[in-house]
């Protein structure tokens, strides 16, 4: 397991780039510190390969990973393996920020390991290749139960054993719930909604996915670090709010255990 101190190395790396928490209108990222702080423990405690963002943006969540890979990179060399070099962050949107390439290609130079996709996430088995392998996913793009399970059965095909799904914008006691299979149906069998509106129904699709669509194929990951995600003063809120940026928001993620 990664050290606290590697943690806040890259968390140093990535306040270095100057970008802002939670600003809808500019360069930011859309995670709190402590949901930070445990994307780059699944990223440095995941398998070697390459590395899956959906819903980029700005880019501010494609920079951690990056940052990830550069360590993984770094520590594959000293240890002399051949294939020290790889490591690949593929990033997917339908619309990224003018500040996607400032952020990546401008102050990060990170052309020669970075994949942009400029395209809808259901899409994006079209563009992915037989021999394609990811260690990590990041889910952060529409944030709906059937977009969220679609962009699963999009990519499980092409995950390494011990591979991690990350989903942000989840509740903090979603680990506690167990929704059943009744429900599961209903939601997944109503068609999406037709607005722009997303439903916010995180807590629901990764329980769903977990406990009825591949209960022997993923597992839990308690995540060590980030726990306390407190907010109250930034949110004016002192409780979780579907479809806002609440004081609780979670980055809970899933271990692939099947081959």
């Amino acid at each position: 397991m990664e050290s606290l101190n590697e943690i806040d190395d890259i968390m140093d790396q990535f306040w270095g780039y100057g970008l802002n928490v939670h600003d809808p209108n500019g360069d930011s990222i859309g995670l709190w510190p402590e949901e930070m702080q445990r994307l780059i423990w699944c990223a440095l405690n995941c398998p070697d390969g390459d590395f899956i963002n959906i819903g980029s943006h700005c880019g501010g969540s494609d920079l951690l990973l990056h940052f990830c890979q550069d360590k993984r990179r770094f520590d594959r060399f000293k240890r002399g393996e051949k294939e020290w070099s790889t490591g690949k962050v593929l990033s997917v949107d339908k619309r990224f920020s003018e500040y996607f390439d400032l952020n990546l290609y401008t102050r990060g130079c990170f052309q020669k390991h970075s994949v942009k996709l400029e395209i809808d996430s259901k899409d994006l088995r079209k563009f992915l290749k037989p021999s394609d392998k990811f260690s990590l996913v990041f889910i952060d793009g529409w944030h709906g139960f059937h977009s969220i399970i679609d962009s699963v059965y999009q990519v499980t095909p092409y995950l390494n054993k011990g591979a991690i799904l990350c989903f942000h914008d989840c509740s903090p006691d979603i680990s506690e719930k167990l929704y059943r299979e009744e429900l599961a149906q209903a939601i997944r069998k109503s068609p999406p909604p037709k607005t722009n509106e997303e439903d916010f129904l995180c807590d629901e699709a990764v329980c769903d996915l977990l406990y009825n669509l591949f209960p022997k194929d993923f597992e839990w990951l308690d995540i060590p670090v980030g726990k306390e995600c407190y907010h109250p003063i930034e949110t004016n809120l002192t409780s979780w709010v579907r479809k806002t940026t609440s004081p609780f928001n979670s980055l809970y993620s899933l271990r692939k255990v099947s081959c």
